[in-house]
């Protein structure tokens, strides 16, 4: 008897027997325990014995990224092969979690690879085209960009795909890869999307792909290819979403210390692609690479998920880790994805202890927070390899930094600049524009900035203020004189609504950045 789709019930197994490895692990994970981001089900180093029941040797596993592409980044604007991103971490991470599982995996990055122009990436990030496409519109310049990435994706050899989606389109194109398969009469393998993009575009479309993942993902991913590879129904999996007529609801959140997390493992990338010149000037493969999670801070206009709770990886483990990736590879440049260095001093501290002592030729980038740092500390950051420091300038005025909890003077940031360069650090910013609230007069005091720290600045990234829901601004509108917008966002009590702050503050931005650039030469 031929084997049922997928999507046919039937296809799942469902004997007691084959529940029973599932049990013990099922039961774990439901053990009531307080994760260090306060989610659902926290996977530490003590139930790593437990998972070893779920071995997944031989699994052929696709792990992809792309072609769509967030339209405000630059993608290929280098010569030859070389390109302006980084790999994604969540795929470094992923693919080697399940390697140390048996896997065999084989990543696919679309945004690198050369046969996807910058105008196919941009064709395939377009909402309103995937949209209309999705409601039944004929496409057929889509159709065929949409066939390029079925080849490239090899589907024939895997026992399933994984997408880990960046950015709105990537959800969108996965349902149309599905359709465009069956369409043409091929195999659809099991699909199997990651990352937080669950938004009302998608939600429609949810159920036509066959596991979602949320939140982190090495080990729900683990237990979704184990269940796929044995035909158990995987929607138990804390982490993975249930599938409904009314799209997906999020039932449980997975997080994992950081130890948990295997060696990175490089293989199937290629590296010579990954330089992200334009900004660090290395002109060398650039990795990231992520060793702390979590913010000890409470700025009101940011994520609270992390909030005030900080995982860190043991400084040992990072060192191991730096060394095989420099061993195997051949990497020596790295870009940490933290969300400050400078979190935890006393870690700080041994991490720097063991880079120094490693006496290797690394360069590294983070984020780092101008308070709890001093002159010493930068020094020490720079003799163990720092280049370059990433700084959350974010509010553009001593006003704003008070009023929505930064707590972050001018000219306290001007000090910490000045002693990172001097220091032999190079400094970059970040600054949201179109925050509530925000005043020309803040804006002035911004350029001013600007302008009397010039000497100190070598790069600018601005952005568009993102209203985040669970922040406190989300949580708490009315302590910011804020009340939540009928269409989403939020509105000024007594000022702007949502729509008009939008507006002005994409004004505001363009206005200056094409200052900066005029007069400092800022990109």
């Amino acid at each position: 008897m031929a084997t049922p789709p997928i999507r046919d019930p039937s296809y799942w197994k469902a004997d007691a027997a084959f529940l029973a490895p599932f049990v013990p692990l099922r039961e774990l994970l439901r053990r009531p325990r307080i994760s260090p981001c306060e989610t659902d089900v926290s996977v530490t180093l003590e139930d790593m014995p437990a998972l070893r029941a779920f071995r997944v040797d031989g699994f052929r596993l696709t792990l992809a990224l792309g072609p769509a592409v967030v339209p405000s980044f630059a993608f290929d604007r280098s010569a030859g092969n070389k390109t302006e991103v980084f790999p994604h971490l969540g795929i470094i991470q992923l693919s080697s979690f399940l390697r140390a599982f048996g896997a065999v995996v084989t990543v696919r990055d679309a945004l690198v690879d050369a046969g996807f122009s910058d105008a196919d990436k941009i064709a395939i990030s377009d909402l309103a085209r995937l949209q209309r496409a999705l409601g039944g519109a004929a496409d057929a310049d889509l159709d065929a960009l949409l066939d390029r990435w079925i080849a490239y994706l090899a589907l024939e050899t895997a026992d399933a795909v994984a997408l880990s989606a960046a950015n709105e389109a990537d959800p969108l194109t996965f349902v149309l890869l599905r359709r465009r398969l069956a369409a043409l009469g091929r195999r659809v393998p099991p699909l199997v999307m990651g990352g937080q993009w669950l938004h009302d575009a998608f939600r429609p479309f949810a159920a036509e792909i066959d596991v979602l993942v949320l939140e982190e993902g090495e080990v729900p991913l683990l237990l979704a290819c184990h269940a796929l590879r044995n035909r158990q129904d995987p929607h138990w999996i804390p982490g993975v979403a249930r599938l409904g007529s009314g799209g997906a609801e999020h039932l449980h959140k997975v997080t994992h210390a950081m130890n948990v997390r295997a060696v990175p493992d490089l293989t199937g990338l290629a590296l010579a692609r990954y330089t992200h010149q334009s900004y660090t000037g290395w002109g060398e493969p650039t990795i990231p690479y992520q060793f702390s999670l979590g913010c000890p801070f409470d700025c009101a206009y940011c994520n609270a998920i992390h909030k005030r709770r900080v995982k860190q990886r043991d400084h040992r483990l990072v060192l191991h880790d730096l060394e095989r990736m420099h061993e195997q590879h051949g990497v020596s440049h790295f870009f940490f994805l933290n969300e400050a260095f400078n979190s935890n001093l006393k870690y700080a501290g041994a991490l720097l202890e063991s880079l120094t002592a490693a006496g290797r030729d690394w360069h590294w980038s983070d984020c780092a927070r101008p308070t709890n740092i001093s002159f010493d500390l930068l020094t020490r950051m720079r003799r163990a390899g720092c280049d370059w420091l990433n700084w959350g300038y974010d509010t553009p005025s001593d006003r704003m930094s008070e009023f929505y909890g930064r707590r972050v003077k001018n000219a306290a940031f001007a000090e910490v600049l000045a002693d990172a360069s001097r220091a032999g650090i190079r400094n970059s910013i970040n600054v949201i524009i179109g925050m509530p609230h925000e005043q020309e007069e803040d804006i002035e005091e911004f350029l001013g900035f600007m302008e009397r720290n010039r000497p100190h600045i070598d790069w600018v990234f601005f952005f568009s203020y993102d209203f985040i829901p669970h922040s406190s601004m989300g949580r708490q509108p009315e302590r910011y004189g804020l009340r939540l917008g009928a269409q989403g966002g939020v509105d000024e009590v007594g000022g702007l609504t949502w729509s008009d702050r939008q507006l002005r503050g994409q004004e505001t931005k363009q206005r200056v950045m094409k200052l900066l650039a005029d007069r400092y030469g800022y990109r």
